[in-house]
């Protein structure tokens, strides 16, 4: 699974910029399945998750 969300990157003055990458880790370890889709239009973001049977 190809992820471009760069870590330790943030809009906010205290964040960390590793959630999504932890996020990631977390589920990868569960062989899980990660993805999010920004639509460009109105800049809402799904994510999706799919778990192992």
């Amino acid at each position: 699974m190809a992820f471009h969300h760069p870590p330790f990157f943030s809009t906010k003055p205290q964040g960390q910029g590793l959630g999504l990458l932890l996020i990631r880790d977390i589920l990868t370890s569960h062989h899980c399945t990660f993805s999010l889709l920004t639509d460009p239009e109105d800049h809402l973001t799904r994510f999706t998750i799919l778990f192992p049977k």
